[in-house]
């Protein structure tokens, strides 16, 4: 078969051609889908800190709470957690360790990985929901609003139910928190009920500090 010499440089040309307008609208396309951040919202710099007013309507007692983070530690898992410093008026030092990962936040009581106190899934949505200790002890995010406290007016929070029971009732711990992004809680309802143990507290955000 003879193939006319126009008919091939014009396929040796158009082939290449096809090749790279497919290469740059699929590099384009890249460019413009952007690449999702978890955990920007989720304040975890060593130096950052929060102070709160913290009123336990049990005990009739008004406190101050400030929550520092100091630095870093590994866990027993290997992981490395920052150090969150809790001071309170009445109460003795207390320190958690708190984890953040691609798209979760879990907060440690201790530097064994299996001492898990909660937990955060970001992105925070209307509706999402999770898993902290086990199946009966669960969080979820119902409201997104504004919301004006001691620190300021923020046009953004989430409200995050947590509520844990169980069997048979004996132990009870309920939390409404209030999170704001890129700022961290700025309101809570703590209520819990255990063998001896009667709790009913409310947090409010007095200042801050969030380091880079």
């Amino acid at each position: 078969m003879v193939v006319n010499k126009k008919t091939f440089i014009l396929k040796k040309l158009i082939i290449p051609l096809l090749l790279a307008i497919y290469l740059l609208s699929t590099s384009s396309s890249c460019k413009k889908t952007p690449v999702t951040e978890f955990n920007k919202e989720f304040p975890n710099t060593t130096g950052t800190w929060w102070k709160y007013k913290v009123y336990d309507s049990i005990n009739s007692q008004l406190d101050t709470i400030t929550i520092t983070i100091v630095g870093s530690a590994k866990l027993s898992n290997g992981e490395t957690a920052t150090i969150w410093q809790i001071k309170s008026l009445f109460n003795i030092v207390d320190t958690n360790y708190v984890y953040s990962g691609n798209n979760i936040v879990i907060d440690y009581h201790y530097k064994d990985a299996s001492t898990l106190l909660k937990k955060y899934i970001f992105p925070l949505n209307i509706g999402s929901n999770w898993v902290n200790l086990n199946y009966a002890d669960t969080s979820k995010v119902t409201l997104k609003n504004a919301i004006n406290v001691i620190a300021g007016n923020f046009t953004e929070s989430y409200l995050i139910k947590r509520d844990y029971k169980s069997f048979p009732g004996y132990n009870v711990f309920k939390e409404d928190e209030f999170f704001v992004p890129n700022v961290g809680v700025v309101k809570k309802s703590i209520f819990v009920i255990t063998l001896g143990t009667l709790i009913n507290q409310n947090w409010e955000l007095v200042s801050y500090l969030k380091r880079q």
